[in-house]
C-alpha cells in the first residue's frame, strides 16, 4: 500500500503561529519511487544472499538459544529512546508560559518522528518536522519547537561522531599492520571535532534564512517554502542566541544522546551474550559505532535494508564475531528497529487522520 506523504498546513491554536500540521496527499508515481522500489529489492535480495550463504540453521539455532529471554533485547533500547527524549527535551525552552510535556509523552512524539526517518529516505531528517508539529500540538510554539528538534539533531548528529571516532580509533589502535596508529586515531579525532564545528557554526550565522532564500528561489509558489521564510528570522535568532548564552542546552543534549549511543553499546553485549557468543566492551562498543555510521552512509535506501545487516555483519567479522553470531546480531537488531517503528507509527497515526 502506497504511504500518503506528509505535507506542511496551518494548524490553529498551537503556539499562535502558523504551524506545521499533517495532511494526507497523493504520492506521485515517478522514477524517485521506482528507484526507491529497486534499491529495496537490491538490499532484500543481497540480505537474502548473504543469510543463505551463512547458514539458515546456524542463524536459527542462535536465535532459538535466546528462548523466555528474547524479550530482554528490548529492554536497551526502551531506556535509550527514554534518555534520547530527554536530550531533546533538554533544549525545549524553560519557563515563560511555555507548557511542559512529560518525558513518556515527549518520548512517543519522537518515536513518531523517527519512525518517518527510519522507514523514508530522507537522510534521516524527514521525521523532524513531525517531531516539531507533535510538539506543537501541546502549545508549545513553532519556533521554539523547530529550534529544539534542529538542536538535539545537531546534538544526536555531534555526539554520534564523537561515538565513530572513538570506536575508529579503538580498531585503528588495535591494529598491528598500521606504522603510525597513534597518528591516524588524531587524525580522526581532528576531522570529527571540525564537522561538529561546522554543524553549530552554520546555525549560529543564519543557516535558515538562507536555506529558506534558496528555497524560495527554486519553489517560488511553494506554500510550505512561504511558511518556512515566514519563521526563518525567528529561528535563526533563537539559535543564535541558543549557541551564544545557552551553550550548556547543546552540551547537555549531546551528553545525553551519547549516553544513548553507550546504551546501543550494552545492547551488543547483551544480545550476542543471549545467543551464546559474549564478547568484550571494546568489541561491543567498535560494532555499534561502525554499523551505526554504515546505516548512517546507506539512507537513499528505504530502511537500509540488506546494507544495514551485511554491514554490520562483516563489521562484526572484523572483530571475531563472524558467521552466524553476528548476522544474528544483525537480524535480532532490525527486529527491535520493528518494534519501535510500529509503535511511532501507532503514536503518528491519529494526527495523520486529524490531518
Amino acid at each position: 500500500m502506497r504511504r500518503p506523504d506528509l505535507e506542511a498546513g496551518p494548524v490553529p491554536g498551537a503556539g499562535g503561529a502558523a504551524d506545521i500540521t499533517l495532511t494526507h496527499t497523493r504520492s506521485p508515481t515517478g522514477p524517485s519511487q521506482r528507484w526507491r522500489a529497486v534499491l529495496a529489492t537490491a538490499g532484500l535480495a543481497v540480505l537474502a544472499a548473504v543469510v543463505y550463504g551463512t547458514g539458515i540453521r546456524d542463524i536459527w539455532r542462535h536465535i532459538a538459544a535466546l528462548g523466555w529471554a528474547a524479550p530482554l533485547i528490548l529492554v536497551p533500547s526502551t531506556i535509550r529512546t527514554l534518555v534520547d527524549a530527554a536530550a531533546l527535551g533538554v533544549a525545549l525552552p524553560r519557563g515563560h508560559g511555555t507548557p511542559h510535556i512529560p518525558l513518556m509523552r515527549l518520548n512517543l512524539l519522537r518515536l513518531a518522528g523517527e519512525a518517518i526517518n527510519d522507514t523514508t529516505p530522507t537522510g534521516y531528517l524527514g521525521g523532524e518536522p513531525v517531531k516539531a508539529h507533535l510538539i506543537t500540538r501541546y502549545g508549545v510554539a513553532t519556533t521554539d519547537a523547530v529550534v529544539a528538534v534542529m538542536v538535539a539533531k545537531t546534538a544526536i548528529i555531534a555526539s554520534q561522531i564523537v561515538f565513530v571516532v572513538m570506536g575508529l580509533a579503538m580498531y585503528v589502535l588495535n591494529r598491528q599492520d598500521l606504522s603510525h596508529p597513534v597518528a591516524a586515531a588524531a587524525a580522526l579525532a581532528a576531522l570529527g571535532l571540525a564537522v561538529i564545528f561546522a554543524l553549530v557554526e552554520a546555525q549560529r550565522r543564519g543557516v535558515v534564512t538562507a536555506c529558506a532564500r534558496l528555497a524560495a528561489h527554486l519553489f517560488p509558489r511553494s506554500t510550505l517554502v512561504t511558511r518556512l521564510s515566514a519563521h526563518a528570522r525567528g529561528i535563526d535568532d533563537r539559535l543564535a542566541v541558543l549557541y551564544g548564552q545557552d551553550f550548556r542546552v547543546f552540551l547537555a543534549s549531546s551528553a545525553l544522546h551519547f549516553a544513548g549511543w553507550l546504551i546501543g553499546v550494552a545492547e551488543v553485549c547483551l544480545i550476542l551474550a543471549l545467543i551464546g557468543v559474549p564478547v568484550g566492551l571494546a568489541s561491543a562498543f567498535i560494532i555499534e559505532s561502525l554499523s551505526g555510521t554504515i546505516r548512517a552512509l546507506s539512507f537513499l535506501i528505504p530502511a537500509t535494508i540488506g546494507v544495514q545487516e551485511v554491514g554490520g555483519a562483516v563489521i562484526c567479522q572484523m572483530v571475531g564475531v563472524a558467521g552466524a553470531p553476528g548476522m544474528t546480531l544483525m537480524l535480532l537488531k532490525r527486529a527491535r528497529e520493528f518494534v519501535f517503528v510500529f509503535l511511532g507509527l501507532m503514536v503518528l497515526a491519529p494526527h495523520r487522520r486529524r490531518g
